[in-house]
């Protein structure tokens, strides 16, 4: 059903796989900054999901990130701010899997891209956790050079302003829930170069 969203209406883009029978995944926030005074919020989903799902966009280029035992990979839109929507899933008939050809570390074990604003403080950082280490990415607790360029690849190009037909522009930001629709842009990213693990607060396999 269509609805209508404005002016730093957010929304967030969720990658979403399993691993070894767990649900594992990464959330990023964008803000709309809007040429019209309102667009259809299904119809501006579809128009991003198509700009990020081609070969070497951000989608594929979070999938060459991860070890082929991430599969069942998904895309998850949700418009979260001033109203929450329901989501909307992208690639349910595609089966995409990670692209690195070799086994995975445990789930509990990931590789870092750490994104930030102009200015200093929490709210001006996002990090994500990819899931899905590839075994041979690790040599001694540390993530090789050539794995590394390749979360530096997804991590420049998570920064990235989404430009849509109408002019509009989807902007990347951290996460604020205090003032969602006012985070200030990411703009550039790094990734870690050692090996970092993760943690549930219960036992479980994810929703």
């Amino acid at each position: 059903m269509p609805y209508e969203i404005g002016t730093n209406a957010c929304l967030q883009i969720q990658f979403e796989g399993r691993l070894a029978g767990q649900q594992v995944m990464n959330v990023m926030t964008y803000v709309y900054q809007g040429e019209e005074v309102t667009e259809d919020g299904p119809l501006v989903v579809d128009e991003i999901d198509g700009m990020i799902n081609p070969n070497n966009k951000l989608f594929d280029l979070w999938l060459q990130c991860l070890s082929e035992d991430v599969v069942s990979c998904l895309r998850f839109y949700q418009w979260i701010h001033p109203i929450r929507y329901a989501y909307i899933t992208k690639g349910v008939d595609a089966n995409a899997v990670g692209g690195v050809a070799t086994p995975s570390m445990p789930p509990n074990m990931s590789q870092a891209v750490t994104r930030q604003t102009n200015y200093a403080g929490r709210e001006e950082v996002s990090t994500l956790k990819l899931p899905g280490l590839p075994i041979d990415a690790v040599l001694d607790g540390f993530i090789t050079d050539l794995h590394l360029a390749k979360l530096n690849a997804f991590g420049a190009e998570s920064c990235k302003q989404i430009v849509l037909g109408s002019g509009s522009k989807m902007i990347p930001i951290p996460w604020n829930k205090t003032s969602p629709g006012t985070a200030n842009t990411l703009i550039n990213s790094y990734a870690h170069n050692t090996v970092r693990t993760m943690h549930r607060r219960t036992v479980g396999l994810g929703t």
